[in-house]
């Protein structure tokens, strides 16, 4: 898959102003691994501080990346503040399409993991 990136703008909930950001779709192995590894920190952080783990804590991003990196259909894609990755994304765009009919299902796919930075 080639890699592409798209302005967007999303909403600062605490502030509620907009920030500039973007969206990579087509994320290597490597920019994964760097966000997992700003992520791991603030994880355990926060597993001690409430005591429960993140939703989405146990999935091995790293692991999912390197089994789909050559399978074609997959895709990996992650939003980005700055040079921080807040989101990861995988969906199967080959196999799992929308089921509404067209145009209105035109660019819609079904996520199949979804996390966000603590």
């Amino acid at each position: 898959m080639m890699r592409n990136e798209y302005g967007i703008e999303l909403l600062d909930g605490v502030a509620g102003i907009p920030i500039a950001a973007r969206i990579v779709i087509g994320m290597t192995v490597f920019e994964v691994d760097q966000a997992i590894s700003r992520w791991s920190p603030f994880l355990n952080e926060t597993r001690v501080i409430n005591g429960r783990r993140a939703e989405h804590e146990h999935w091995d991003w790293r692991k999912k990346v390197r089994a789909i990196r050559r399978t074609s259909g997959f895709v990996v894609a992650g939003v980005a503040v700055e040079d921080e990755v807040e989101a990861l994304v995988l969906w199967d765009e080959m196999h799992e399409r929308a089921r509404l009919p067209l145009p209105a299902a035109r660019g819609l796919v079904y996520v199949n993991f979804i996390s966000t930075a603590p």
